[in-house]
């Protein structure tokens, strides 16, 4: 019998030049310290964690994200650096996360409203933007071996949020499904 919910999680994403530094660093994970989940999805920063949603619902959650989006106006987000949660996550820093928060505060409480999201989410509700590029498989030892060595790392980028995606999972594997694009630019 076929599941009657997918998984998505709403996101922004960055330019695909960033895409590819980002992967650069996250292949530097899999191949030294034997941390690969996070190739398992693009390179993001996530607005509303993972959420299990009706198949037969989601054209309705494509029309609310982009009537949601054209009262939007996009911003520039800054990379900067790495970061940490010990002992087991390490990611690009977001420096000025103003803009993300705003922008991740109205979406949640236009998907509550409308949706009563916060009731589907399966992920940590608290927010705090980053771009992950170890996590999960990443054992505490090897997270002792890559933390000294990426706490100090230069990573500088920046991009221009116009847009919310939404990304479903798909065979062990997160995949662009859809995206809203910003009105107001």
């Amino acid at each position: 019998m076929a599941a009657l919910n997918n998984l998505f999680f709403l996101a922004t994403v960055p330019p695909e030049d960033i895409q590819e530094k980002v992967k650069t660093i996250k292949l530097i994970f899999k191949n030294r310290f034997g941390s690969g989940h996070a190739l398992n999805s693009p390179a993001h920063l996530t607005l509303i964690p993972p959420f299990l949603w009706p198949i037969n619902k989601k054209k309705a959650l494509i029309q609310s994200l982009d009537q949601f989006s054209r009262n939007e106006s996009s911003f520039n987000v800054e990379l900067k650096n790495f970061g940490a949660f010990v002992p087991r996550v390490i990611y690009i820093d977001v420096e000025a996360k103003n803009n993300l928060t705003d922008l991740r505060d109205r979406l949640e409480k236009y998907m509550d409203d409308k949706w009563n999201i916060l009731k589907l989410l399966r992920g940590n509700k608290s927010f705090n933007p980053h771009m992950t590029v170890a996590f999960r498989d990443l054992t505490k030892e090897n997270f002792r071996k890559a933390w000294p060595e990426f706490k100090d790392k230069d990573f500088g980028a920046a991009f221009h949020v116009d847009k919310i995606v939404l990304l479903m999972h798909q065979q062990k594997q997160w995949e662009i499904y859809h995206q809203s694009f910003f009105g107001k630019n």
